[in-house]
């Protein structure tokens, strides 16, 4: 496992590009803002990101909803303070659960605490598959400890519906994410066999980080197809596909 002490540049590769949209950055303006004031031209964010959001640049969905978190014993209104994007508002609890209707490939939690270190050093981080009562330990990758911020990267061979942290002493957390990966579709190249509205469902609607649009093909169209096609290499961890019946995409890659 490797264990870096400092913080890095996840996106690394980000350039700037000050010929985007309103609301993009990036190169090839491929990375959405989601920050919850405005964002610089290079993505950094003038405050924190938007609800939901989290990490280098705002780049990371958080899927640790506040209906899905519980804590043993249990406390009153832990998802409240574990959501608040404030770190002086604590939690102290044994068993810190999150449990999901559906599965997911998770990739990264970041938790706030105190001391991370020590955090790190006395909790365990377990998992479970399709809603079974076995349980197991996490394959951790690596772990990024900045200020009382702590970044654990998990490795999965399978998606999982419930994430536990768990200790035999009470611990202390502040605040709480967890997230899949990144959505590296965004910007990117598509091509479909036959358009339905060459201006209202063409290929990069399914890309384009609107959900209130979407790729069409042809209704007449047999043997429909659609493609994309990345600017670099990726390790897919996931592909989550909106399709409505009616030839209509709307997709993101997971990386």
């Amino acid at each position: 496992m490797i264990i870096l002490m400092s913080m890095i540049a996840l996106l690394s590769n980000v350039l700037v590009s000050d010929g985007c949209d309103t609301g993009w950055f990036g190169s090839k303006c491929q990375y959405k803002c989601h920050c919850k004031i405005k964002c610089h031209i290079n993505g950094d964010c003038q405050g924190p990101c938007e609800k939901g959001w989290f990490g280098y640049k705002c780049q990371y969905r958080d899927v640790a909803l506040a209906d899905t978190i519980r804590t043993d014993p249990p406390l009153e209104y832990v998802a409240d303070f574990l959501k608040d994007d404030r770190n002086d508002l604590c939690v102290t609890s044994g068993t810190i659960t999150i449990q999901w209707s559906r599965s997911y490939f998770i990739f990264l939690t970041r938790i706030v605490a105190p001391k991370p270190a020590i955090f790190y050093s006395v909790v365990r981080f377990l998992i479970k598959y399709n809603h079974s009562a076995n349980v197991e330990e996490a394959n951790i990758t690596g772990i990024i400890i900045h200020q009382n911020t702590l970044d654990i990267y998990f490795s999965l061979n399978q998606p999982i519906d419930t994430l536990i942290l768990q200790t035999d002493t009470a611990f202390m957390t502040c605040s709480l994410w967890v997230s899949t990966g990144r959505n590296v579709a965004l910007k990117q190249n598509t091509e479909q066999s036959s358009t339905d509205d060459v201006s209202l469902s063409e290929p990069g609607k399914a890309v384009d980080g609107d959900k209130t649009t979407c790729s069409r093909t042809n209704k007449q169209d047999e043997r429909s197809f659609w493609t994309i096609t990345f600017d670099q290499f990726y390790f897919l961890r996931n592909v989550q596909t909106i399709f409505d019946g009616n030839h209509c995409l709307e997709t993101s890659f997971i990386a």
